[in-house]
């Protein structure tokens, strides 16, 4: 088994989902892990707010954001 500081930590080209993205820390993550080069797909109840947070990582990193969908992880229905 390898050593999790030999592994590596990029999470370049990865696939995040960031809930409660529409604000504070969620809306941070997900420009972090955009920043770091890995795809986003926001996630949040609020379907105004978590729309407006996915247009600011698409205008700061192009394509590296996903998508976005008004969702509440909470049910599983949803």
């Amino acid at each position: 088994m390898s050593r999790l500081t030999s592994l590596s930590r990029s999470v370049e080209g990865a696939r995040v989902l960031v809930t409660g993205a529409a604000s504070g820390m969620g809306r941070a993550t997900a420009h972090l892990f955009a920043d770091e080069g890995a795809r986003v797909f926001l996630l949040d109840v609020d379907g105004e707010a978590v729309a407006s947070v996915a247009s600011e990582v698409l205008g700061a990193h192009g394509d590296r954001c996903a998508g976005f969908a008004v969702c509440d992880v909470s049910r599983p229905a949803d």
